[in-house]
């Protein structure tokens, strides 16, 4: 037996209960392909100016307008958000009062373009009427972190007091970055494999393409992937490449037993919450874990990619609906058509974690000057897009305009200034 078995009871009971969340995000390979979009909007005045303190709650506000007519859930601890549900769709209230909303699933890119053009039009008429807008960058246009608020709930607080360990870094990500989160399904244990292996390579490419954030603690924003950056700094002991995912043989037990020998955090303690620094497996090592216990661990790694029932994408900036529309049509082009997930086996063969770590670094320093993998990020950029046109039907390939004319010009919405 091994120390780890004897010391944690429930250890094999827990890593087969992660093990099926995993597997309940397997889909029939005759269903249509789906992911699911978030977009965070950062809630500001009219001239782009910080709200006030008093009126930090701005994003609640929106959120209740915007869902008037909708049934309001009650708090939802585990999500770490106030949910309100309309239908398929649905706008939260993040972290230093932003305006997030979901969408999906999705198998044609013009449904993402149409619900999110959407929401900015209704979003921005209720904010105009009280003087503020709603801004998509990847960090606050004009605030700093620590004036921002956090969303009022018991685990805020906690995640921020684990954070101040590692710098200021964690407060930034928490209250003043903004993400856009994509995510994609898997037909079997072998596909989910090998589309994180891809994700990971590619990830830190498309943190490059939608880079986003023109500002940074209230002045000029100092380098490209700020929140990427931000993630990795966060908590690097729950951030990075996952250990073992770049190789041909990681299972989905592999990536249990790494959730369980993280940091826990923040856990459950029945009414309220508390701060451990013991991994997940000590945490819970007499106790198996339930759905509550599973969802509140899976939202607090901060990897660039994170597996739970689905594949996420985590460090893509907040950007335009058009953008986002954009980039979904590129990522159903690149992983969820299989003959260009075996082109990307081949961009990406022979790829580390190291690899991807240097990637990061370099464009974060370098932007599209930089050389990763070996090869100027510039002939990778292009390849993805000329295979995105090759194989998307012909009523899509307009929906992948704004980016590209972006990455033509090897520009950045940073670099152009976002609205």
């Amino acid at each position: 037996m091994t120390d780890q078995a004897s010391s944690q009871p429930k250890r094999e009971e827990n890593i087969a209960l992660l093990v099926g969340v995993f597997e309940s995000g397997i889909r029939p390979e005759d269903e249509p392909r789906m992911m699911t979009v978030e977009l965070g909007h950062h809630v500001v005045n009219a001239d782009m100016s910080p709200v006030e303190s008093r009126d930090s709650n701005a994003g609640a506000w929106l959120c209740g307008q915007l869902n008037a007519s909708a049934p309001v859930n009650d708090y939802d601890k585990e999500d770490i958000r106030y949910k309100l549900a309309n239908n398929q769709a649905r706008a939260v209230v993040g972290m230093g009062g932003q305006a997030i909303f979901t969408g999906g699933p999705y198998d044609q890119a013009g449904e993402v373009r149409m619900d999110f053009e959407q929401f900015d039009r209704l979003a921005n008429q209720q904010l105009e009427n009280v003087g503020k807008r709603m801004i998509n960058s990847g960090y606050h246009p004009s605030a700093h972190a620590s004036d921002l608020a956090l969303t009022d709930t018991q685990v805020a607080p906690l995640l921020e007091e684990r954070y101040a360990a590692f710098g200021e870094s964690g407060m930034q990500l928490l209250r003043a970055s903004a993400q856009t989160r994509f995510t994609i399904d898997y037909t079997s244990e072998a596909d989910c494999m090998r589309k994180l292996r891809l994700a990971w390579a590619a990830s830190p490419i498309f943190s490059l393409i939608c880079d986003s954030s023109t500002a940074y603690e209230g002045g000029a924003c100092p380098h490209k992937l700020m929140r990427a950056t931000l993630l990795e700094q966060s908590d690097p002991e729950r951030a990075g490449v996952v250990p073992g995912v770049m190789g041909a043989n990681f299972t989905f037990a592999d990536y249990a037993a790494y959730v369980l020998d993280a940091p826990a955090g923040v856990i459950s303690t029945g009414k309220d919450f508390a701060l451990t620094y013991k991994t997940l497996g000590e945490a819970f090592a007499n106790v198996e874990l339930d759905a509550n216990d599973i969802k509140l661990a899976f939202s607090q790694f901060r990897n660039d990619i994170t597996l739970t029932d689905t594949i996420n994408f985590e460090a893509i900036d907040s950007m335009p609906a058009p953008f986002v529309c954009a980039f979904a049509t590129l990522l159903k082009a690149m992983f969820l058509v299989d003959e260009n997930l075996d082109e990307m086996d081949k961009m990406f063969e022979g790829v580390t974690a190291e690899d991807v770590a240097a990637a990061k670094a370099a464009l974060a320093k370098d932007g599209y000057d930089a050389v990763v993998y070996g090869r100027p990020v510039t002939e990778l950029v292009d390849a993805m897009f000329d295979l995105a046109r090759e194989t998307l039907a012909i009523n899509e390939r307009n929906f992948i305009s704004a980016l590209a004319a972006l990455v033509r010009f090897r520009k950045t919405l940073s670099g152009m200034g976002t609205k």
